[in-house]
């Protein structure tokens, strides 16, 4: 699934498609099952515009009417492996294009989801349930945790509470394993108190930041155009796919160092497995 660095290398994607076209339609596809209105589009007859946002895992693309002035803001997420495509000509548009942007000079930009996860929706901003962009808005994610803690869910493992959108938005499994892999930290410390650490808060804005200027992850058929890789994921990352791992209390599949984890943690992991 797309983390914090590909939402927003494929955001920059869609922008760069985009550049100052026009904009005269939106198309779902006949096997899409989104059953969002794309009537609701600004109506101007000269077309619109798109912008395209993301914060976390987030992907928000507002359109602007030409002409009116009015606003909508489309909500894009990509499921496991909706990428961004585009093409000069309708006659090439992707296999497994579910949602189309159509531009007047006939360019199309098209959302590819072999899996048919992805989703959009119409909203008046970003989701009240995921809290600030760990990369972007460092100072407003570090205040969301300290004004957070004293509630239960941080007595949960660090490992797992990582993955809770609301507080850490946009870090996921790979992002997760590596953080906690370059802070040196038992993953099954209680959240609250590896939070307490700010090696590991910093390094939930270095390693997604790291990850996004080499060029992301990798997406089922598609690669960042305009990604300069002087060093590959697979040679970038140093713990995830290459240590140890586990099932964790979420159901998603964990890499660890075993030497960072204490010997009572060690035991209750291997009752886990047992």
């Amino acid at each position: 699934m797309p983390e914090l660095a590909e939402v927003k290398l494929m955001t920059e994607f869609f922008n760069s498609s985009a550049g100052t076209k026009r904009f005269r339609a939106i198309h779902k596809s006949t096997e899409s099952k989104v059953k969002t209105d794309l009537s609701l589009t600004p109506t101007d007859v000269e077309g619109f515009t798109v912008d395209a946002y993301s914060r976390g895992k987030e992907s928000v693309i507002v359109l602007t009417g030409m002409k009116s002035g009015e606003e909508r803001n489309l909500m894009v997420t990509y499921g496991m492996s909706g990428h961004w495509r585009s093409v000069n000509h309708a006659s090439k548009i992707p296999n497994h294009s579910h949602l189309m942007f159509e531009a007047f000079d006939g360019s199309i930009i098209c959302l590819v989801d072999v899996r048919r996860f992805a989703k959009w929706k119409w909203v008046e901003g970003w989701s009240s349930n995921r809290g600030p962009d760990p990369v972007f808005e460092f100072d407003l994610f570090v205040q969301n945790l300290k004004d957070s803690s004293h509630k239960k869910v941080f007595d949960k493992p660090i490992c797992e509470m990582l993955m809770d959108q609301k507080y850490f938005n946009g870090i996921g499994n790979y992002l997760r394993a590596e953080i906690l892999y370059r802070a040196k930290l038992d993953p099954w410390t209680s959240a609250r108190d590896a939070i307490s650490d700010g090696k590991l808060l910093a390094l939930c804005r270095i390693v997604p930041l790291e990850a996004y200027k080499i060029g992301g992850g990798s997406i089922r058929d598609w690669k960042n155009p305009y990604g300069d890789q002087k060093i590959t994921m697979d040679e970038w990352m140093q713990c995830y796919g290459k240590k140890k791992n586990i099932t964790d209390g979420t159901g998603r599949t964990f890499w660890f160092d075993a030497s960072f984890v204490s010997e009572a943690n060690l035991q209750r992991i291997k009752e886990m497995v047992s």
